[in-house]
């Protein structure tokens, strides 16, 4: 072990360095009342050689000891071992409520938190807009151009998503080729803007994107009323019933999605 070093005022770097790990972060200095520091010992959190911090003591009236330095770097370890653990944990957390494809929340993450808000808008008395979207022809990319260009229109979809919502708002892909997005603080009319924004960036898309095949989207937005005490599960069940009534309208043969592929047809539904 390095032999131990009280650190003084007088050590400017070393002794500013250590002020900031002694310091709390939201301090914007020493708190009010707090006796000068004269000399303190700190220690780094190291968790397999990544740094997680820093425990530091000060102002021990008869000066540290190697046992003083024993003990503090005992507590850096226990402590770069919990900030370990919780690190962990919030990946483990993430991941069971991420769809792994597209990076957007999974059915069960999108349900929890858009869950939440609308409990939340019941207080409040603010509105909210659910939206459901239905990738068209999903059938048709993976039966005549594999799955791998499946998965790829799915991550296009959800990039147009992403890109046409903020992020406050919540969005998900339920399964398969549906997606949901809870968009937050919205008045009745944002339902329409919100389908226009889409198929405005599905046409930017296409018309850049370099596909065998014209990615089309099936919208149905709801507005949420915050009086109206819906539960989110009705909500999304009205939301897709008028996807479908949109879907429904569209032509059902391949051949509107396709680019190229001279006649092999099937449902995009």
């Amino acid at each position: 072990m390095k032999p131990l070093r009280v650190l003084l005022a007088d050590d400017h770097a070393l002794f500013r360095a250590g002020m900031k790990a002694l310091l709390d972060a939201r301090a914007g200095g020493i708190p009010e009342g707090h006796p000068p520091i004269a000399n303190f010992l700190s220690a780094p959190a190291l968790f397999e050689g990544r740094l997680m911090g820093q425990v530091a003591v000060a102002n021990k009236e008869k000066g540290y000891t190697e046992e003083d330095l024993k003990l503090v770097t005992r507590l850096a370890d226990l402590y770069a071992l919990a900030v370990f653990r919780r690190q962990a944990e919030d990946r483990l957390v993430s991941v069971s409520l991420t769809d792994e494809l597209t990076g957007l929340y999974n059915r069960r993450g999108f349900l929890t938190l858009a869950g939440q808000q609308l409990k939340a808008a019941g207080r409040t008395g603010r509105g909210h807009t659910a939206v459901f979207v239905d990738l068209d022809g999903l059938k048709w990319v993976n039966d005549i151009l594999g799955h791998e260009e499946g998965d790829r229109a799915i991550r296009d979809a959800a990039d147009i998503i992403r890109g046409a919502f903020r992020d406050s708002d919540i969005q998900g892909r339920m399964g398969g080729d549906e997606f949901a997005v809870l968009a937050l603080d919205t008045g009745p009319e944002a339902g329409a803007v919100i389908a226009d924004h889409l198929r405005e960036a599905v046409a930017r898309f296409n018309e850049d994107g370099g596909r065998p095949y014209v990615l089309s989207l099936s919208i149905g937005t709801v507005f949420v009323d915050p009086r109206g005490g819906e539960d989110l599960e009705s909500l999304l069940r009205r939301a897709d019933q008028l996807m479908y009534f949109e879907k429904g309208k569209k032509v059902r043969d391949a051949a509107a999605i396709v680019r190229g592929y001279g006649g092999r047809q099937g449902s995009v539904r």
